[in-house]
């Protein structure tokens, strides 16, 4: 999906992408403020930088075959409450989910130390930046991160 693609598609709420799919570039859906349901395609590798800044997700779940959520990815995404990163080792910026200010879990399909090594061990930026007075939790295969410490 080119850059750009439907930025500003206000009348846009539902997107199912096609497994043929594996990067989605940079604010392809930019500024979407009406889309609150996406499905991912299996085959997602790569979500470039503001994909999905500004749109109006609860939930998102993220593929298996995800590599790298780029910075700004989900910047914005002020109704996102929940994550799930079903990849056990993609790159994640420490600014992929700034201002997602009601994000409460993260749910991680590997370990806490792949989780850390993941987000750079930057895990603290998640309390700092994503919250509104509550700092969200990481769940992951072998515990849950306390960003309390």
């Amino acid at each position: 999906i080119e850059d750009y693609a439907f930025f500003k598609c206000s009348n846009l709420n539902h997107v199912s992408l096609p497994d043929k799919i594996d990067e989605i570039s940079c604010s392809t859906f930019y500024n979407c403020f009406n889309l609150d349901d996406i499905k991912f395609p299996k085959s997602l590798r790569y979500i470039d930088t503001r994909a999905f800044s500004s749109c109006h997700f609860t939930d998102i779940t993220l593929p298996p075959e995800i590599e790298t959520i780029a910075e700004y990815a989900f910047e914005n995404c002020k109704s996102l409450t929940n994550i799930t990163i079903n990849g056990t080792e993609p790159k994640i910026h420490t600014t992929s989910f700034l201002g997602c200010l009601q994000l409460q879990i993260v749910t991680y399909n590997g370990s806490m130390q792949q989780f850390d090594d993941a987000y750079g061990k930057q895990s603290w930026y998640l309390k700092k930046y994503t919250h509104a007075g509550k700092e969200p939790k990481i769940i992951c295969n072998d515990g849950v991160i306390d960003l309390n410490s």
